[in-house]
Parts: C-alpha cells; structure tokens; sequence
C-alpha cells in the first residue's frame, strides 16, 4: 500500500501527535494534583499558626495582666 494516505511518515507524525498530546495532558493533571495537594497543606500550616498564635497571644495576656493587689484602692 505504497502512497496510501497513511503511509510511513503520516503515521509517525499522527502518533507524535498523539503522544505529545496526552504528554501535555497528564502534565496537566500531574500539575493541577500538586497544586490541590500543596493549597491543602498550606491551609493545614495557616490553621497550625494561627492556633499558636493565639496561645502565645493568651500567655501574654496572662503575664501581662495586672495583679488586682497592685491596683487597690487603701
């Protein structure tokens, strides 16, 4: 089947296309993953920080806070 319009080099270039094409796609989804997975973590960290955060804010309220003794009237 000599000059067949899917001869040798159509072919080549059809899978190429082909496989370039579902390279592209699963970089794609592999890509749109990472970023699901890292936005989740992040999330996870902030939540972390901010809980620490307010401890650390409750612990210097308490040291910080007057004693009533200091602010009595005699």
């Amino acid at each position: 089947m000599v000059g067949g319009w899917m001869s040798g080099g159509t072919m080549i270039l059809v899978l190429l296309y082909v496989a370039g094409s579902l390279l592209l796609f699963g970089l794609g989804i592999y890509f749109l993953l990472t970023a699901v997975n890292f936005m989740k973590e992040k999330a996870q960290n902030e939540r972390e920080i901010i809980e620490k955060l307010e401890q650390l804010i409750r612990l210097t309220a308490k040291t910080n806070a007057p004693s009533r003794d200091e602010h009595e009237i005699p």
